[in-house]
């Protein structure tokens, strides 16, 4: 099965899924975490700049759904039921990103896109099944979280919400076999 990288382009403000090869794998992951405003330079993929590809897509699964994805599993980094405010600061983003208008545009969209994939998740096409991941209220890691105790905590409940989530695959299916997958998972923190 091939991995897509999504990337938001910076010329024309659009998610570009790019399929992952030995060749281009290392650009990709750096462009796709390439946060606007945290990165100092743009990274370049083949001359065009590319940043983070959350930025104008942040939930791919409509993508997933183009490509013929039919039994899609979503794993939200919000509690279920968020949903992304109005840009709070237009005019800083306006002043930052003045010069590529067509990135301002989607950053400042980004809120509705967001919500519009959250409908998505909400009432998907006859045909797709949705399975959604999220963490409980209590999660406490954001973006840029950087403390180690917030981290490993986010950790623990990241695995405690894909026992909860497999096990009731394996309660629906009556599977008894699949709990290993996550007991061989060793997590560790960054030192």
């Amino acid at each position: 099965m091939p991995l897509y990288v999504g990337v938001t382009n910076v010329d024309n403000g659009q998610c570009e899924y790019m399929k992952a090869t030995i060749d281009n794998i290392d650009d990709l992951m750096v462009a796709s975490c390439a946060l606007p405003t945290v990165f100092r330079d743009q990274p370049l993929i083949n001359g065009i700049c590319y940043v983070d590809g959350g930025v104008a897509d942040a939930i791919p699964v409509k993508q997933a759904y183009e490509l013929g994805a039919r039994d899609i599993t979503v794993v939200l980094s919000q509690p279920y039921g968020f949903t992304k405010p109005e840009v709070k600061s237009p005019w800083l983003l306006e002043k930052m990103y003045g010069t590529q208008p067509a990135l301002l545009k989607t950053m400042l969209a980004r809120p509705h896109i967001y919500n519009e994939t959250l409908e998505f998740l909400k009432h998907p096409p006859a045909d797709c099944q949705i399975n959604l991941i999220a963490p409980d209220e209590g999660f406490c890691v954001k973006r840029l979280t950087m403390d180690k105790k917030k981290l490993l905590k986010g950790y623990a409940l990241g695995r405690r919400m894909a026992r909860r989530y497999i096990k009731n695959e394996d309660d629906v299916l009556g599977r008894t076999d699949s709990r290993y997958l996550l007991d061989n998972v060793a997590l560790s923190a960054p030192n």
